[in-house]
């Protein structure tokens, strides 16, 4: 299973499947050149896997519901560290960074570190609008460091990519000048 920032549970094979159909649909879209915008839907925000985490799971083998393997609770909200995907109770994380005064500590399952102003994820936050904004408020911390939902770099936009050449460009068009002017000054001064 894998989640988005908002905290939604996907299969990954579905995901694929979406993102599959996704290319395709841009190829032939751009192929015919058709000025019909795609139908919105609740995955438009996935365009590729770093949009996702992997999500490491226990399960209770009596209900089958998803459980927190260190509190062992199955009702409570629960939540994902996105630099491990570990899923477990957003209380016992809340208490247990809330109880750290380092913004950075390690997992409790497997050790890796991860940072409580980020890398907590509230699981199907839909009912409760202050979960939801945790959820909100930890990815635009993330992307203001230029970082996807998996702490990946962000891709620079063509158009960045674009104005940061012309103005080396031009800078180096400056600098061409400047020097041959600088030339022509010291060849003025030898024949006087």
């Amino acid at each position: 299973m894998v989640s988005d920032y908002k905290g939604k549970l996907y299969l990954k094979e579905k995901i694929l499947e979406y993102l599959l159909a996704l290319a395709r649909t841009k190829k032939e879209t751009s192929l015919e050149s058709d000025t019909t915008k795609p139908a919105k839907n609740d995955m438009a925000h996935i365009k590729g896997l770093q949009d996702l985490v992997d999500l490491k799971i226990s399960w209770d083998p009596l209900t089958s519901q998803i459980e927190c393997p260190v509190t062992g609770t199955t009702n409570k909200s629960l939540c994902y560290l996105r630099s491990c995907g570990c899923v477990m109770s957003y209380a016992f994380i809340n208490e247990l960074s809330n109880k750290n005064s380092v913004p950075t500590f390690p997992c409790p399952l497997c050790e890796k570190p991860f940072n409580r102003e980020y890398d907590m994820v509230v699981l199907n936050p839909l009912s409760d609008t202050h979960l939801m904004g945790v959820n909100n408020d930890s990815y635009e911390k993330l992307k203001a460091q230029h970082l996807s939902h998996s702490k990946r770099s962000l891709k620079k936009s063509k158009k960045t990519k674009s104005k940061i050449g012309s103005g080396a460009q031009e800078s180096l068009d400056t600098k061409k000048r400047s020097s041959s002017e600088s030339c022509a000054s010291t060849t003025k001064k030898q024949r006087v």
